[in-house]
């Protein structure tokens, strides 16, 4: 076997352990809601730690970037989830509204440039 897929398989399985590991620790602690596993194990973080810190092109840049572009999803708490959900909600039932402010306004508008019409005959 090619050593190059040998490393792949071995990364594979030991990110594939390290995933059930933290799972399984977060459901123990109680961090994930609706054990919704996805929700709190950061994949970037996982294959992060499984590389020994490597990142293929970023050389010595690796963990500034790591730290700049993630947020640990497990900081993310229920109640903000639920404001963003109702946030959510209160933008579509906006949008809904502006939708039938804009084909009312339309409506008015075609009105008056027929009565202007009808006035002008």
């Amino acid at each position: 076997m090619h050593k190059t897929i040998k490393y792949a398989q071995d990364y594979k399985v030991k990110y594939q352990q390290c995933r059930q590991e933290l799972q399984q620790s977060a459901i123990e602690e109680g961090t994930f809601a609706n054990d919704s596993s996805s929700a709190s194990i950061n994949d970037n973080d996982v294959y992060y730690n499984i590389v020994g810190g490597n990142i293929y092109g970023l050389g010595r840049l690796t963990n500034k970037f790591i730290r700049s572009t993630c947020i640990p999803t497990n900081l993310i708490e229920m109640p903000m989830v639920q404001q963003i959900e109702e946030m959510r909600m209160t933008i579509h039932k906006l949008n809904n509204e502006l939708l039938g402010k804009e084909v009312k306004e339309k409506s008015l508008e075609e009105k008056v440039v027929q009565l202007m019409h009808n006035h002008e005959e």
